[in-house]
């Protein structure tokens, strides 16, 4: 099934601009589109293809409003256990950064270095 973009979304080449906008405003809303993407066996597969993995490793460390979607997506993608996604978040010591955000505070571990 071809992976099928929102409406207005040439290309998600085109989306990863908007993901490094300087507009908070337009990652965010970027960063929505990326999560709707994860939910979609091809939305996931075509942001690994697009190369978007690394993007949104950085944009994990953003404000709340861009952060959080793009985790969850991140989790997302993980659900498919491709070695590039799950080797390129550890390489970039995101999987601490998903434990983080996604436990609540009362259940926090202190993982060893």
């Amino acid at each position: 099934m071809p992976l099928i973009l929102p409406e207005g979304l040439e290309s998600l080449e085109e989306l990863d601009t908007f993901l490094k906008h300087q507009v908070l405003d337009v990652r965010t809303m970027a960063a929505e589109i990326v999560l709707s993407l994860s939910a979609t066996e091809e939305g996931r597969r075509g942001m690994v293809e697009a190369g978007l993995v690394p993007r949104l490793c950085r944009l994990s460390g953003d404000q709340s409003k861009v952060a959080l979607p793009v985790i969850s997506a991140m989790i997302n993608l993980c659900a498919d256990e491709l070695p590039s996604v799950v080797s390129e978040l550890l390489k970039r010591g995101i999987v601490d950064r998903l434990v983080e955000v996604t436990l609540p505070p009362f259940l926090s571990l202190s993982l060893p270095p």
